[in-house]
């Protein structure tokens, strides 16, 4: 008998535990609902799309947060807790300022631990996952080799997002140019470059414009590893985009619904993400986007 006791009390304590755990969820997923509503006049309306942009060329139908709600699992798996930082080939100190700095936003925005990781030598990287643009002569990487041969099959098992970057230009192996960056639909794992992003030790002009343009890429890459789709509904770092004129017309900040989805998911207080990111990005010098965050705090 007492046995049985102990059995029901273990049983009815576990669906007490999960029925609370329920309860908080809720109401964390009603609370950033009303968010999403307060912020949502701040929401700028997509520009008209030009000839090759990137809704010009691409039907998506966006996510709106009711939608991620329902398609990706909320919150994170316990074990998935760290963004690792993996430097693929050669970099000029100018670019590992960059990639620390890239490193440390990525840690603050999606509120997790970062681990650098060792960088892949391009002297590793096979003939087959090397070329020269076709139409440039630029040296490329191809981007599915990285993740798929080199990454993945040694994911450590706390992953929340694995994130390559690399000083060498991309490409996907589909028969197409080049890529700013890619991230798997179905696995955390994604990489960057910034091939294309000018040079950063010319001046701190080009610095800044570079990093500028690293944090969108690293960021963006990112969110889709954490089941964000492309933003359709306002400008926003989620927005897909085509060339580097496309990507620095929009913004590094995340929309109101995007950055719901990113505070869900990752447990984060809005209001303290929407701080934190704001410093980052005055301490950095990006004025014009720390406004972003800081109109949205001043109507939260």
């Amino acid at each position: 008998m007492m046995k049985k006791s102990l059995i029901t009390f273990f049983i009815t304590a576990y669906f007490l535990s999960a029925a609370h755990a329920q309860g908080k969820e809720d109401k964390r997923v009603e609370e950033l609902r009303q968010s999403v509503k307060i912020l949502s006049p701040l929401g700028r309306h997509m520009p008209e799309q030009k000839p090759g942009d990137w809704l010009d060329i691409h039907y998506e139908p966006g996510q709106t947060f009711e939608q991620f709600i329902t398609a990706v699992k909320i919150p994170l798996e316990p074990q998935r807790k760290t963004i690792y930082i993996q430097p693929v080939g050669d970099f000029s100190p100018a670019q590992l300022k960059i990639e620390q700095a890239v490193a440390d936003f990525l840690g603050i925005f999606f509120n997790l631990p970062i681990k650098a990781q060792s960088a892949i030598s391009f002297g590793d990287i096979p003939g087959l996952a090397r070329r020269k643009n076709p139409l440039t002569g630029q040296e490329q990487i191809l981007t599915r080799y990285i993740m798929e041969e080199k990454i993945f099959p040694a994911l450590p098992k706390d992953t929340a997002a694995y994130l390559a970057f690399s000083a060498t230009d991309l490409w996907t192996g589909e028969g197409n140019n080049f890529v700013f960056g890619e991230a798997s639909a179905d696995d955390p794992v994604g990489i960057w470059s910034m091939a294309r992003y000018g040079n950063p030790d010319a001046s701190p002009e080009a610095f800044q414009k570079c990093l500028l343009r690293a944090l969108k890429v690293a960021t963006h890459e990112t969110g889709h590893m954490f089941g964000l789709m492309h933003c359709i509904k306002h400008p926003c770092c989620m927005n897909g985009y085509n060339n580097l004129v496309e990507e620095d017309s929009h913004p590094l900040a995340f929309c109101p619904e995007c950055i719901a989805k990113i505070c869900l998911i990752t447990k984060t207080d809005i209001k303290d993400h929407c701080r934190r990111v704001a410093k980052f990005l005055r301490d950095r010098g990006f004025d014009d986007e720390a406004l972003r965050y800081e109109a949205y705090l001043s109507h939260l």
